[in-house]
């Protein structure tokens, strides 16, 4: 039999117990967890076998006294979540065992499933283990509907249990971080892929040309008749610098028509080499206030990491603003011998809208008349679409010898893997000797620089460009059958951003494939879809801003009509079984 006492006497606000188990006496508090395997003299210093510091060890307590965990009382806890490392629960009744295992299986009636797995230990021990390292949901200690009256239940450590170890400092804080992140919804995961037969409105083959059968038939042919098909033998400034990559970078270079390129590992890659090395001590680094997360990363271990400022997405007024403040408040920059930096993206991946290319450029070029500011264009989601035979929007507004850098990449609507950084020769050996991700990474191998290759190929043919314009008409169909849709319905269920809104009904404005279907309920809007068969992703903080959650829809050359159609249908569907649509001023 279990006996418990409480301890009284104790300044801690915590509840304290004091648990006798045969003769093993385990002291339960809000701070400490003491075990004894004498009873006599528990106070005793020299007589406890461990002390175990329980806000350090991450133990939670939560525990019930014998007598007080009769029919439909509830398992007492003094943590309104638990989100300890281990549950030990101390009973001499399998009935106790069983009945505890049922008790934390009953939370998963609510919308957090139970995420806990029993694991016996002994005939009276049984834990609870977080198999996944998240945090059990508030309220998973549940009711109960049958007990006896022998239970002691606590968040315990067992002294004599061989073969526990006690988690490292690292481990701790590392887990730690990770149930913050899944008690605020914010926890990433990569799982095990399963096969899908969902239609594709997620990925961003936005050409399809990763499954287009003539790339495939090409890339194929190639790889049979190349004498190098795996691996590239070290970097670029080593061994890796075979034919195949030289002339790859030599095609692009006169492709894209720029004065020098070099190839990446991956836009990533890209981004952190040029934003690491080109800003100078004493420059200034501008960002539009959505720019990619490889931008930040690049800005962070810049010389000018101190100097960035960031100007309201797509707003001109905005940059004009940073700039002339930059101007007034610093020489340098004023008589032109050090310089500005504006970081921009073509076409944005989350927001789904385009630059003002144009005027950016010229805002930049009007402010600094001394060419001391310089506009670096990320076209990671525009390669391959726009612009004369997909060149990018850069191409597309003649702006080429006006932007010092263009970065295209080949992992999205080329099908492939990579990227290509278009610059001056001066940058192009400026990369070469002082870009890290270069200079230390074994360059891309043979296999996908045949694959690059295979993808321009039907840029230079033609393909592409049909392609181009068939993901153009899907784009405007969706749009021009979503958007009479939604006057009926509340925007916090479903809404467009307004850039959408102003140009998808025009016949000669550009359609981008990505388009964010805002909403106050991401992941209920995704989860509904792939139950009507389409895949699309929920998107939510911290990806984007905290009120701008969505359901991002990407659109592709080979989707249907009767795909995009069935789209708008779920999509509305799902509106309506809300119970309010046509009913703005609900709420949720």
């Amino acid at each position: 039999m279990i006996t418990v006492t409480r301890e009284t006497e104790n300044s801690d606000p915590s509840l304290v117990w004091i648990c006798h188990h045969k003769r093993r006496t385990i002291v339960l508090s809000g701070s400490h967890l003491q075990t004894s395997n004498q009873l006599e003299n528990p106070d005793s210093q020299h007589e406890w076998t461990r002390m175990y510091d329980c806000k350090k060890f991450n133990i939670g307590i939560a525990v019930g006294r014998r007598g007080t965990l009769g029919r439909n009382r509830p398992l007492h806890a003094n943590l309104t979540t638990f989100s300890a490392s281990f549950l030990l629960l101390l009973s001499n009744s399998n009935h106790s065992i069983r009945y505890v295992a049922e008790l934390y299986r009953h939370s998963r009636s609510s919308r957090q499933p139970t995420l806990l797995l029993p694991v016996r230990l002994n005939s009276s021990l049984l834990m609870l283990t977080n198999s996944v390292h998240e945090t059990i949901p508030h309220g998973a200690h549940g009711r109960a509907k049958f007990i006896s009256d022998d239970l002691v239940a606590g968040w315990a450590l067992n002294a004599n249990w061989s073969g526990f170890k006690m988690p490292t400092s690292l481990e701790r804080k590392l887990e730690s971080a990770l149930q913050s992140r899944l008690s605020r919804s914010t926890l990433r995961r990569v799982e095990e892929p399963h096969p899908s037969t969902l239609i594709d409105f997620s990925s961003n083959d936005y050409l399809s040309l990763s499954s287009d059968p003539r790339v495939r038939e090409r890339f194929l042919q190639i790889l049979k008749e190349s004498e190098s098909i795996l691996g590239s033998g070290g970097s670029r400034l080593l061994d890796g610098n075979t034919p195949t990559h030289y002339n790859l970078e030599r095609r692009l270079q006169s492709f894209f028509g720029a004065p020098a390129a070099l190839l990446f590992n991956s836009g990533f890659d890209a981004n952190v080499s040029i934003f690491t090395t080109l800003p100078q001590p004493g420059d200034f680094i501008l960002i539009d206030e959505l720019i990619h997360a490889s931008v930040w990363d690049g800005i962070r271990s810049s010389r000018a990491s101190s100097s960035i400022r960031k100007f309201k997405h797509n707003s001109i007024v905005s940059l004009k603003d940073q700039i002339n403040s930059i101007i007034a408040a610093n020489d340098g920059v004023r008589n032109g011998d050090n310089s500005i930096f504006v970081a921009v993206e073509t076409l944005y991946s989350m927001d789904g809208d385009f630059a003002p290319l144009r005027e950016i450029v010229e805002a930049v070029e009007n402010s600094l008349p001394k060419g001391n500011g310089h506009v670096i264009v990320d076209e990671a989601h525009a390669t391959g679409i726009y612009g004369p035979q997909g060149r990018g929007m850069v191409a597309l507004l003649g702006l080429e010898d006006r932007v010092t850098v263009r970065l295209h990449t080949f992992g999205k609507a080329m099908g492939s893997n990579g990227a290509i950084v278009l610059a001056s020769p001066l940058i192009r050996s400026y990369l070469c000797n002082y870009a890290r991700p270069l200079v230390f990474s074994t360059a891309l191998s043979h296999s996908s620089i045949i694959s690059i290759g295979c993808s321009f190929d039907m840029l230079e043919n033609g393909v592409a460009e049909e392609l181009a314009e068939a993901l153009q008409r899907v784009g405007r169909r969706f749009l021009l059958t979503l958007i009479p849709a939604l006057r009926s319905i509340p925007p916090y269920l479903l809404s467009l951003p307004e850039s959408l809104l102003a140009g998808s009904l025009r016949e000669d404005s550009l359609i981008s494939p990505i388009i964010p279907i805002l909403t106050t309920l991401p992941r209920p809007l995704a989860a509904s879809l792939q139950k009507r068969g389409y895949l699309a992703r929920p998107i939510t903080y911290p990806t984007v801003p905290k009120g701008q959650e969505r359901v991002r829809v990407c659109m592709h050359a080979k989707n249907t009509d009767q795909e995009v159609d069935g789209l708008a249908e779920a999509l509305i569907t799902w509106a309506k079984e809300q119970g309010i649509a046509g009913h703005p001023e609900a709420k949720l």
